[in-house]
């Protein structure tokens, strides 16, 4: 049995790789219908502590629904049921029922000193940010968004935990170029993204420079993000 309860780079390839297959299956059997939900549901019955498990079937998901070769039509009736499950419910670290983000939010508390778990939270919501059927709107409010600015900030944040942050905003901005539709995240960025002036200049006076490129490339992603909004108001804001 491969123990996915603690971190083992060995254990982690073989579950990433077991949850491929599991997903790539799925995909190409367009008569399974909501699977996802009901896989999700069944995972976290299971005993003992399944969250890296957890974490990567549910990053993998929205990664092999990209780049696999199936008709549009598969490909966004699956993109609509991911989009479903973020937003549902399901049992995992406790007893009662948790919405999507929610879980993420329990998962960063209870693993706050887990510096692997908490790069498998942030590319996962990567992933998901990504799926252009899912709502942002919970993400806008969530204090998961904050979250993520706080690992950005801090000086002695690890290089991997900051890649993973970096790839998560990215993910944010790109979908918050649709600001009619995202309008709630496009403003909730942009001032995020504005307050990171501080720790550039810390990194720029550390010379770190792995910093600094996250910086510049979220910096970049503003701009292009936002250009056309700011051009057609005259505004600062996006």
């Amino acid at each position: 049995n491969i123990d996915v309860s603690s971190h083992d780079q060995v254990a982690d390839a073989t579950a990433t790789q077991l949850c491929l297959a599991v997903a790539d299956l799925y995909i190409q059997v367009p008569e399974w219908k909501d699977w996802v939900a009901e896989l999700l549901n069944r995972f976290s019955s299971l005993g003992g502590d399944r969250t890296r498990m957890l974490l990567t079937l549910l990053r993998v998901f929205p990664e092999e629904v990209q780049c696999s070769r199936v008709g549009e039509n598969r490909r966004n009736e699956i993109r609509n049921e991911l989009a479903a499950s973020a937003a549902s419910v399901f049992t995992y670290l406790v007893s009662y029922r948790k919405q999507f983000l929610k879980f993420f939010s329990q998962v960063l508390e209870n693993y706050a000193s887990d510096q692997d778990m908490i790069k498998k939270v942030l590319l996962c919501m990567s992933c998901y940010l990504q799926n252009p059927a899912l709502s942002t709107e919970c993400l806008a409010s969530s204090p998961l968004l904050n979250t993520v600015f706080q690992i950005l900030a801090a000086p002695n944040a690890p290089g991997s935990l900051h890649d993973a942050a970096t790839e998560c905003v990215v993910s944010a901005l790109i979908r918050a170029e649709d600001y009619q539709t995202h309008q709630a995240l496009a403003m909730n960025l942009q001032q995020a993204v504005y307050q990171l002036h501080g720790p550039f200049n810390q990194a720029v006076a550390m010379e770190d420079m792995d910093k600094l490129q996250n910086f510049a490339r979220i910096f970049v992603e503003l701009a292009e993000s936002f250009i056309e909004k700011l051009v057609n108001d005259g505004s600062d804001d996006p």
